[in-house]
């Protein structure tokens, strides 16, 4: 694909994403001279006759969105047997990678992300068109700091596809709604519970639901009440967790039910936040100010007297005493990070990075999820730190459960082995 040119105009010049569905190009528009995304769609789904149609439809849908927080939609189209969208090139990285490095986020940030993309749902949900498939991965951060959402409409689209119908659970089970994880079709209140979910990620640095399976992490939206954020991270406000727990409510009724509403509550608690901010540094000022007493600043050649006596004392101590080979380091968490992140993150520290095996598990194909140096343990520099890698959920086939009696349903989900 690099090089080569589609719709008489859109050269493609470098892959920047790859995802499920397809793969991202940065190209450049010749026609307007400017730099634009173009979205192609994997020959599975290009191949799918009913799916293009609707794909096309939902972007072009898409395309009439018109807000500072949504990616621009510019052109759908197909040469040969590639099917496209062209979209606004956005200058960031996705917030996943985001929450990866730097999770939780200062509180401020947190709610300042979130209010922007409740405010890019609330103009989609205006324009009737529901995204389906809110998380992280589809959320865009700036270099400025500015959201953008990505993708409306795509799920839908995918959702109708007979691809989807073998087994593979659509979607980021993590941010599924109680009501998508019954199969109930989703509606704008869905949305807004999958924004509660990366409100939750946000501010904890996880998501509210985890599980060994997709369908067990369903059932979890549908049965089990999330862990208060608060018991996660007590520095929280009461308000903040107090907006998160509202989002994440089983009942659809008793959620926000306009993201309006949910953008006014997050900008309300931006306000308090800021003025708690503003308290703790004026507090800080004032202890600052207070004078050390006279009595204390006598004699201060005394004091500079005991000290140049200890402190070279207590580094011929740490001469005799610490290790040969070298000072011990703290082993830090690299769970969550691709293997070349990985790596660099250990090798600041004189650490080295071993892959000892690739495995399932509900991270991402590529990113590390088990290291066999414990967090925060102390060892040696030049110390080997051994990672698995994941390669993605195992995936398996659904049995159809139509017609069958519940003690029946439930022996095969079993046997299936998706409990």
């Amino acid at each position: 694909m690099i090089g080569s040119i589609l719709g008489n105009r859109y050269r493609i010049l470098e892959l920047v994403g790859e995802g499920g569905m397809a793969l991202v190009y940065k190209a450049e528009c010749s026609l307007l001279n400017r730099e634009v995304a173009v979205k192609v769609l994997r020959p599975q789904y290009a191949s799918d006759a009913e799916f293009v149609e609707r794909f096309r439809r939902e972007a072009q849908a898409a395309a009439s969105l018109s807000h500072p927080n949504v990616v621009n939609i510019y052109d759908v189209g197909q040469q040969d047997d590639i099917h496209y969208i062209v979209m606004e090139y956005v200058r960031g990285e996705n917030l996943k990678d985001i929450i990866r490095r730097n999770a939780p986020l200062p509180i401020h940030q947190a709610l300042n992300i979130s209010r922007q993309i409740a405010e890019a749902l609330y103009h989609a949900h205006q324009n009737n068109i529901v995204h389906r498939d809110i998380k992280p991965q589809n959320i865009l951060l700036t270099r400025d700091g500015r959201v953008k959402v990505t993708d409306f409409g795509i799920a839908k689209a995918i959702s109708s596809s007979s691809v989807t119908q073998t087994g593979v659970v659509m979607g980021s089970v993590q941010y599924f709604s109680p009501e998508q994880a019954r199969g109930i079709p989703a509606g704008h209140v869905s949305d807004i519970y999958a924004l509660g979910c990366v409100m939750y990620e946000l501010l904890t640095g996880s998501v509210p639901f985890k599980g060994d399976s997709p369908i067990a992490v369903a059932l979890k939206h549908i049965q089990d009440n999330p862990v208060p954020p608060r018991q996660i991270r007590p520095g929280i406000p009461i308000a903040v967790e107090a907006i998160v727990m509202k989002a994440l409510e089983k009942n659809k009724e008793r959620r926000y039910q306009s993201a309006q509403d949910l953008a006014n509550d997050i900008r309300r608690a931006e306000g308090q936040n800021m003025t708690n901010q503003t308290d703790d540094l004026e507090a800080t000022r004032i202890l600052n100010e207070v004078r050390i007493p006279k009595n204390n600043r006598k004699f201060p050649w005394l004091i500079a007297g005991i000290l140049a006596v200890i402190l070279p004392l207590i580094g011929f101590l740490i001469y005799l005493l610490w290790p040969q080979s070298g000072p011990a380091v703290k082993v830090p968490d690299v769970s969550g990070y691709t293997v070349s992140q990985g790596r660099e993150v250990l090798e600041r520290i004189d650490l080295r990075l071993n892959v000892i095996a690739e495995d399932f598990s509900e991270a991402e194909p590529g990113i590390i999820f088990f290291q066999d140096k414990r967090a925060n343990s102390s060892v040696r520099r030049n110390t080997i730190v051994g990672v698995k890698v994941s390669k993605g959920p195992e995936l398996v086939t659904v049995p159809d459960l139509r017609g069958l009696t519940e003690k029946v349903a439930y022996a095969e989900i079993e046997n299936a082995q998706l409990l």
